[in-house]
């Protein structure tokens, strides 16, 4: 799966799951998640413990 999470600022990183991996960034600029960590991430967000990042003025 690879979902591109194109941005205002004309960057477009994406999130790309390979073999039991999660890759988030863009070329030059990635992070790898283990599944473990993947999960605990999807887990947090499903139970709600994450949310939406609220753009300070």
């Amino acid at each position: 799966m690879k979902v591109y999470l194109c941005g205002s600022s004309g960057c477009c990183p994406s999130l790309e799951t390979i073999n039991g991996t999660a890759r988030i960034g863009e070329e030059g600029n990635l992070y790898t998640l283990s599944e473990d960590q993947w999960n605990a991430l999807v887990d947090e967000i499903t139970i709600g413990g994450l949310g939406r990042v609220e753009r300070v003025a």
